[in-house]
């Protein structure tokens, strides 16, 4: 009996702690008003972050039921609303390493899930922007150097990444920042945006027996999300690409809307193998339209080798490393799928592969990855065999080079009368390649 009333004075005299803390956190911008001098708001953030540890190690000392009955799990969250909201205007990386851990957590719980993709995901949204300012984030920003320069930024976005985990259940996270992006104007600049598409590439990226272990995604709505998001920057980078007349500024807008169009490329090349995702992209004819696009980019920028020039020729953009994820999504798409292998060489993909069958310094190892598509489109594939036997009647020229990546494909090139003649080499194998060779990409 004793002991269960010291356990009820210790849970009471917690709540008034917790109370009194809710109370201070909450009103600090009455106390220092947000027109007052930076180092004013700066002191009432901190101490609202004080009092939102206060409340959050309280609040966890509380049975998971408490949790769920007691307004204590609400208040908790609108203070940490509120301080975002500060976050956007104030703070910076030490602040946010103070709050994103128990983001995350809260994500965790599906309590706490409901509440942050709530009106919009609104406390989602207000995270990425304060950090968005708080990272100095921009479309230069290298992850790679920045892992080795700043580890505290680099794990700040690496644990949004895993936050991120826990919210891709839920449709809403895709639908809101692609109306974000879309309502912003057609230049598509917000920054905001780009990190959580990069934010989104770690957390695609993050082993999926792990993020499996932990939540059940939604497929559907993870490629609906993609399609959505590629159709919006496709449209943005077509009218660039395609300018005649170019200055810094279009220069720099190209800039953002290439990383958001690698952003999103990556994404769904890491989701491919999943079935459901595939199929999704099937049903909307995603092959076509990036073959349309993967068109665009090649006849607007060229090809460089070592010993080329950095300069561009006449009209030509710099838009790297896209036609090398683009060639894997289609090698995904086509992968024992006759009809997507009848669909690459209705719409011009075929010799579009062949053609980047080179060596090319923006497009690191794009040769092997052609070569790899070109097998999985040829196998088992008359059309396919005969449209490259007939390249010589259409005036296309098939040297020594692309001899040589046909061979590599398993077929033999013979000219016989002027015609280009193809047939499988003797005792190589053209059919029935393992499916798990696909994971060479």
């Amino acid at each position: 009996m004793v002991e269960r009333q010291n356990k009820s004075f210790d849970y009471s005299f917690s709540l008034r702690y917790f109370r009194l803390a809710h109370k201070l956190g909450k009103h600090m911008s009455d106390i220092f008003p947000s027109e007052e001098k930076d180092v004013l708001k700066l002191k009432t953030l901190d101490i609202s972050i004080v009092c939102f540890h206060c409340m959050f190690n309280i609040l966890q000392c509380l049975s998971e039921e408490m949790k769920k009955d007691l307004a204590e799990f609400q208040s908790t969250l609108d203070l940490l609303s509120n301080i975002l909201v500060e976050m956007k205007s104030t703070g910076g990386v030490f602040e946010m390493k103070q709050i994103i851990l128990q983001f995350k957590e809260f994500c965790m719980l599906p309590e706490g899930r409901s509440i942050i993709v709530d009106h919009n995901c609104l406390m989602l949204r207000n995270l990425i922007t304060a950090l968005t300012r708080s990272l100095e984030f921009g479309v230069d920003t290298d992850f790679v150097i920045l892992q080795e320069t700043s580890k505290d930024k680099y794990n700040l976005v690496s644990t949004l990444a895993h936050t991120l985990v826990y919210l891709f259940q839920d449709e809403k996270i895709g639908s809101t920042f692609y109306r974000l992006e879309k309502d912003a104007g057609e230049e598509f600049v917000s920054l905001d945006v780009l990190l959580f598409l990069t934010a989104c590439q770690m957390t695609f990226s993050i082993d999926a027996s792990i993020v499996e272990s932990k939540m059940e995604w939604d497929y559907v709505a993870i490629a609906s999300m993609c399609l959505d998001f590629f159709h919006l920057y496709k449209d943005r980078c077509i009218v660039l690409l395609n300018l005649k007349t170019w200055d810094s500024n279009k220069e720099e807008e190209l800039n953002i809307a290439h990383r958001k169009m690698i952003a999103i490329l990556d994404i769904i090349s890491s989701r491919l193998p999943y079935e459901i995702f595939k199929k999704t992209l099937n049903s909307y004819k995603f092959l076509q339209d990036i073959i349309d696009f993967f068109q665009i980019v090649e006849s607007n920028t060229e090809r460089k080798r070592l010993k080329d020039s950095s300069e561009l020729g006449l009209h030509k953009k710099s838009f790297p490393q896209a036609k090398i994820i683009i060639v894997e999504i289609i090698t995904y798409l086509i992968h024992e799928d006759f009809h997507n292998q009848e669909v690459v060489r209705e719409h011009g993909g075929l010799q579009l592969i062949l053609s980047n069958c080179n060596l090319d310094v923006n497009e690191p190892f794009i040769r092997e990855r052609c070569i790899l598509c070109l097998k999985y489109l040829l196998e088992n594939n008359q059309g396919n065999q005969a449209f490259i036997a007939s390249l010589e009647a259409q005036r296309v020229e098939i040297d020594k080079k692309n001899e040589k990546v046909l061979e590599k494909c398993g077929y033999e090139v013979d000219i016989v009368d002027g015609k280009v003649q193809l047939k499988a080499q003797p005792g190589v194998e053209t059919a029935g390649v393992d499916e798990n060779k696909v994971s060479e990409l």
